[in-house]
C-alpha cells in the first residue's frame, strides 16, 4: 500500500522539459514501510507529457 507520494520541482525546467525529485513511502499491509527517493524527467511531446528518465 502506498502511504505517501511527494514531488518537488528539481532543476532546468523549460516549457518542454520538467525534472522532479520524488519520495514514495509504501509497504504491504502489516509490514514496516520503506521510503524510496529519486528523480524523474518528463518531456512534452505531441501526445502529452512522457517520462524521459527515471533514476
Amino acid at each position: 500500500m502506498v502511504e505517501s507520494v511527494a514531488l518537488e520541482e528539481a532543476y532546468s525546467n523549460t516549457d518542454t522539459q520538467a525534472n522532479y525529485t520524488y519520495t514514495v513511502t509504501a509497504s504491504p499491509e502489516g509490514i514496516t514501510p520503506v521510503t524510496f527517493t529519486g528523480e524523474i524527467g518528463l518531456t512534452l511531446t505531441d501526445d502529452g507529457w512522457q517520462v524521459s528518465r527515471m533514476e
